[in-house]
């Protein structure tokens, strides 16, 4: 599974008080990179898969830089604290995710 083809996350806006579900990677990221853009004090994400050198997809985060490295950064220099988790896909349930993760 790749996280350009499928991802499956949940979005609660501290902005806007609003939770959506976004399934495919097209829905999620602009979402992301919208939360980080409009994050004032703090984001807290998780993600089973994530590569900083993933490029950005909304026209907003491509105004920033090219990946998300690059949104990252431009976050931490407002002085949002970000708090990234990356977990693994459990090796029984999902073996073949597991050893390329």
């Amino acid at each position: 599974m790749s996280i350009e083809n499928s991802v499956g996350a949940s979005v609660s806006s501290e902005s806007t008080g609003l939770g959506a579900q976004l399934i495919t990677a097209s829905e999620a990221f602009p979402a992301f990179e919208t939360e980080f853009m409009n994050a004032r004090h703090e984001i807290i994400a998780g993600f089973l898969i994530f590569d900083p050198k993933t490029p950005l997809r909304s026209e907003g985060a491509k105004a920033i830089g090219k990946t998300w490295a690059d949104l990252i950064t431009a976050t931490l220099n407002l002085d949002v604290h970000i708090t990234l988790t990356i977990s693994d896909f459990d090796p029984v349930v999902a073996l073949r995710s597991h050893i390329y993760t």
